[in-house]
């Protein structure tokens, strides 16, 4: 009786083999070309409170190679203002076509919640950032720039980044870092 047991869990075991099971792995990513404000980190989009904006958009398609290059992108972004009242804004927009856009209004499961079922439209999703004036990675006697990297997902084909100013002077640079899941 062992030895079937045996050969029923060899026979098995071999079933699965020929049959192509393999293991089982996590798809790599792939972080392609960026796009950015400046080509360095050393030329911001100098901002006057309420009066400008500066804006970053990225194509998640390559016509040349008729390939989406991008699944989800990371948002690079360096802020540095003229003093702790300086507030960026951070909306998102996002484009089929790159002419029409539209306001981030996207309700996900997180946005809802069955204590607040109710859903309202009327205000866009969008981020705000207080200056700190925490001296880049804590060195002292530098221009204090405060650095954070924002998840942005792709709904469309195009998506921008709005920044505006309130509060006071700033500097603001951002890059979209696309990245792709290799399949």
């Amino acid at each position: 009786m062992l030895k079937l047991k045996k050969l029923f869990g060899f026979a098995f075991a071999l079933a699965i083999f020929l049959a192509g099971a393999s293991v089982a792995s996590a798809n790599p990513s792939y972080v392609g070309p960026t796009v950015q404000t400046a080509s360095a980190t050393t030329s911001p989009a100098y901002m006057t409170p309420g009066t400008a904006t500066s804006t970053l958009t990225f194509d998640s398609y390559n016509p040349t190679t008729n390939v989406f290059v991008a699944d989800r992108l990371a948002l690079l972004m360096q802020f540095t203002g003229s003093s702790t009242s300086a507030v960026l804004g951070i909306n998102f927009e996002y484009s089929q076509d790159g002419i029409d856009w539209y306001k981030n209004a996207i309700v996900t499961s997180e946005t809802i919640s069955t204590t607040s079922p109710s859903l309202s439209l009327n205000t866009p999703t969008s981020a705000t950032w207080t200056f700190s004036g925490t001296p880049l990675n804590g060195d002292a006697g530098t221009v204090a720039t405060s650095t954070r990297i924002v998840s942005v997902p792709l709904y469309t084909r195009f998506v921008r980044s709005v920044f505006t100013l309130t509060g006071a002077s700033g500097a603001v640079w951002g890059q979209f870092v696309p990245i792709k899941e290799l399949k």
